[in-house]
């Protein structure tokens, strides 16, 4: 049981940490559309911190996505070998099966857009 709780807990902890990098993500979305709409074309050092910012946040979302990736797939396996779910944490493992694709999209598109980050100037 304690193995159980604990792989929802690492879940939970990398779900947070991924929704604060989605949403800072979003921000450098926005922060780069601005820049990108100025009359004036924006200095090398503004080019090199917007690109720096949004490669930290890529990099740190795919980390994320990878040890969340790892923990449901912990939890499939607890989950198939019969551990008793504690109450509230009650599930099956199509909607972990399920979970873990999408997750597993996620990564695959934030590798995609990390890839492409030194041409967004271009």
């Amino acid at each position: 049981m304690e193995d159980l709780e604990l792989s929802w807990q690492t879940y939970e902890f990398h779900g947070e940490k991924i929704y604060e990098l989605e949403s800072t993500y979003l921000s450098n979305l926005k922060k780069l559309k601005i820049l990108k709409q100025k009359r004036v074309k924006p200095t090398e050092l503004e080019k090199e911190k917007m690109l720096g910012s949004m490669n930290d946040c890529c990099n740190n979302l795919v980390v994320h996505y990878n040890k969340q990736i790892d923990s449901i797939a912990d939890l499939i396996d607890l989950h198939n070998s019969g551990v008793k779910s504690p109450e509230g944490r009650e599930t099956n493992t199509e909607l972990l099966d399920e979970l873990l694709n999408v997750t597993c999209v996620l990564l695959e598109e934030m590798l995609k857009y990390r890839s492409q980050i030194k041409n967004l100037f271009d």
